[in-house]
């Protein structure tokens, strides 16, 4: 996760919160473009952390996976150090449409 503490929101707009307690996921959009690449961390026993960057490395949006509880504090909680500081004063919270995740048999 030592690469996820290093990035940091270049957005002045207000972040967009979609919320799918369906599939325990949020994500924070922090604006619209093309995804370049995707990092995450890969720690056992956490929330899934991956982060959105467009091709200069700048941050589009951040999933959590495994998210339990809604609300300001628990994301917080799970979101790398340099994010945490995140203004979700002016967010919009939406909820998802549908979870696209499909079973897989154990």
């Amino acid at each position: 996760m030592s690469d996820l503490n290093q990035l940091f929101v270049r957005s002045s707009s207000a972040p967009t919160v979609e919320i799918d307690p369906s599939c325990h996921s949020v994500y924070i959009r922090f604006k619209t473009a093309r995804i370049h690449k995707t990092i995450s961390n890969d720690k056992p026993g956490i929330a899934v952390v991956a982060v959105d960057l467009d091709s200069r490395g700048e941050v589009i949006g951040v999933e959590l996976v495994g998210v339990r509880e809604f609300s300001i504090a628990a994301i917080r909680h799970v979101l790398p150090l340099k994010l945490k500081r995140i203004d979700f004063e002016r967010a919009r919270f939406m909820p998802v449409a549908r979870c696209n995740m499909e079973t897989v048999p154990a």
